[in-house]
């Protein structure tokens, strides 16, 4: 098992998963106000800005519906998506943010979507953009992805 977002989990267990974002400056200068957005599947519960233990930050936002999509196993999905505002990432160290979501019983592959841009960008900078899967496998051999069948 290569995947650098992989956990082992029972077949038909529900389980919170808290995960971490490090944004880091390689500028020339101090970036003002930067906004993470994170995207999950619309189908996603309990999704929120949280610690490093999982507890709930004290303004957690609600997840708000998007017209883009993610890709899954079975084709596009609808997403929903949550945003936090750093007001300063400076260029010696970096900013670490959580958060957490449901990952229900038969979820096998979740797509995850980050995005950081900060205002001081110019228009004809992209924001930065990072795709990524948490897969779910069976943690018995062959270690293959939970609720598959051979």
């Amino acid at each position: 098992m290569d995947d650098p977002l992989a956990v082992m989990m029972e077949p038909g267990c529900a389980f919170e998963q808290v995960l971490q974002i490090g944004i880091h400056n390689d500028g020339d200068g101090a970036a003002g106000l930067t906004n993470i957005d994170v995207l999950l599947p619309a189908t996603i519960r309990q999704f929120a800005w949280c610690d490093g233990d999982g507890k709930p930050l004290d303004t957690p936002g609600t997840p708000i519906e998007t017209d883009e999509k993610l890709s899954r196993e079975s084709g596009e999905t609808p997403a929903v998506w949550i945003n936090k505002e750093i007001r300063r990432v400076s260029t010696r160290g970096g900013v670490v943010c959580h958060f957490k979501f449901l990952v229900e019983r038969n979820e096998r592959c979740l797509p995850i979507r980050i995005k950081a841009q900060c205002d001081e960008l110019p228009d004809d900078k992209e924001e930065e953009r990072q795709n990524f899967e948490l897969k779910i496998y069976n943690p018995t051999p062959p270690y293959d992805l939970r609720g598959t069948t051979l």
